[in-house]
């Protein structure tokens, strides 16, 4: 494995507050995108949940032989942070109350299987093939806020500054957020179910599993990109002129969060390329 370039870089401009994680080693390389809580923090450091959560999957790869397969990766990324919930208070809450578990979505390389693991709405990129992994209730969420932003603005009852420092579209939509999480590794077989990291089974159904053939040139990024292209440039150039010309993330890219006063960004964002 050759890795070409790399990037990462959170919404704020403090490094302390990306929740995004780049991992890599001889054996596997992975983007992990910590979700945004939608509870406040979980840990008694204050560290976020999503980023408390990165911060356990990359320790498990750091551990796992190189012949790991998908499952057995996954097993062990939730038996610790199963192992987390019950030095706070059980996994019956945790399950009972899923806005307030470790969340994150991750995309990684093995070279042992010559195999990319997708769960969650991580992006990869296989010889320019884009491979996603959306959220359908992103996709409402997003519309939604779209909606009712443009509404507002259509009224003249707001403006775009105004919106980059109070996101009423972003509190329109936040209790539909938190009740979707309900979800979240649900395992019930729904359009809206969607698989992350949490500590709990993830379906079969809802993880991309992709078995690689020959040499590859490969992105990983996590979802802070509008489009992923080939080359680091040519992905920030694109994110770059989004926030310019949309900085509320209601018409070229729809988000559930656009570029707010005090960020650099939408989200956070991870970038990294490499041959095998």
């Amino acid at each position: 494995m050759i890795i070409t370039e790399q990037y990462l870089k959170g919404k704020f401009d403090d490094a302390q507050q990306c929740e995004d994680v780049i991992f890599t080693s001889d054996d596997f390389i992975a983007v992990i995108d910590g979700a945004t809580s939608k509870a406040g923090t979980i840990a008694a450091d204050q560290i976020t949940s999503g980023k408390r959560a990165g911060q356990l999957i990359s320790e498990v790869l750091s551990t796992l032989p190189a012949d790991t397969d998908m499952q057995s990766a996954i097993s062990n990324f939730n038996q610790l942070i199963t192992a987390y919930y019950h030095q706070n208070k059980s996994t019956k809450y945790y399950w009972d109350n899923p806005i307030e578990r470790l969340t994150a979505s991750t995309v990684i390389y093995s070279k042992n299987k010559h195999e990319l693991w997708m769960i969650g709405d991580c992006m990869a990129l296989i010889n320019g093939k884009l491979i996603t992994n959306y959220k359908k209730v992103d996709e409402v969420c997003s519309g939604l806020r779209s909606a009712f932003i443009t509404n507002q603005l259509m009224r003249n009852e707001t403006s775009v500054e105004q919106l980059s420092k109070s996101d009423t579209g972003r509190n329109f939509i936040l209790p539909l957020l938190r009740w979707s999480i309900q979800f979240q590794n649900c395992g019930y077989d729904h359009e809206f179910a969607y698989s992350v990291i949490d500590g709990f089974p993830v379906s079969p159904k809802l993880i991309k599993q992709v078995k690689l053939e020959g040499s590859a040139k490969i992105v990983l990024s996590s979802d802070g990109y509008p489009e992923l292209k080939d080359t680091l440039e040519e992905s920030e150039s694109i994110l770059e002129r989004t926030l310019k010309d949309d900085p509320l993330c209601i018409d070229l890219f729809k988000s559930t969060k656009g570029l707010r006063s005090g960020t650099v960004s939408f989200d956070d964002r991870a970038y990294i390329s490499f041959v095998v």
